[in-house]
């Protein structure tokens, strides 16, 4: 009697276009080849097993090989595809470096550079901030694809001083009363 191999084509987890943050990694599991080998590929590398930790961009394969009285059949290929995330690092302007709290003079910050959502050292979110008080200033990109969510390094701080505008002040003297015909020493 012959027998017939016919390996199944592996299910891959987590699901087809997987994102990862630049940095970070994901194990890839590979199911469905209860009699034989799970074997990856991806670019020119390969391995074997049935989970893969992957860090970078790319197409990963896996298929599974069965081996029999020394005959290896090998079935289809599962792909799965990974892309990074990699926000960019904001960059930060200010209509003004300084600010001035008593004479209520303040500056605007805008961040450029960012697809996502800004988050400001100070907790609050947005592409603006108003700024009232001396301080340095940073902020972080967030970028969400397919639910994951990958936050930016850091941005260069921009450094807001207090400087306010001098006060003028006019100092009059009183001259004492003086008649025609006084006389005035010095």
């Amino acid at each position: 009697t012959v027998e017939l191999l016919s390996p199944s084509i592996p299910t891959i987890t987590p699901a087809p276009n997987a994102v990862i943050c630049v940095g970070s990694s994901t194990t890839l599991t590979a199911s469905g080849c209860d009699t034989g080998v799970i074997n990856w590929a991806y670019g020119t590398n390969t391995s074997t097993g049935t989970t893969l930790n992957v860090s970078q961009a790319g197409t990963y394969t896996a298929t599974c090989s069965i081996t029999k009285n020394g005959v290896t059949c090998t079935g289809a290929a599962a792909s799965q595809i990974i892309s990074i995330i990699n926000p960019s690092i904001p960059v930060i302007a200010a209509s003004s470096p300084t600010v001035c709290p008593s004479a209520n003079i303040k500056t605007t910050l805008t961040v450029s550079n960012c697809a996502g959502t800004v988050t400001w050292s100070n907790a609050q979110t947005g592409t603006t901030l108003s700024v009232t008080t001396a301080g340095s200033y940073t902020a972080t990109c967030a970028v969400t694809t397919n639910g994951v969510t990958c936050t930016s390094a850091t941005s260069a701080a921009q450094v807001i001083t207090e400087a306010c505008p001098a006060i003028a002040i006019v100092k009059t003297a009183s001259a004492p009363t003086t008649a025609v015909g006084d006389k005035i020493t010095y």
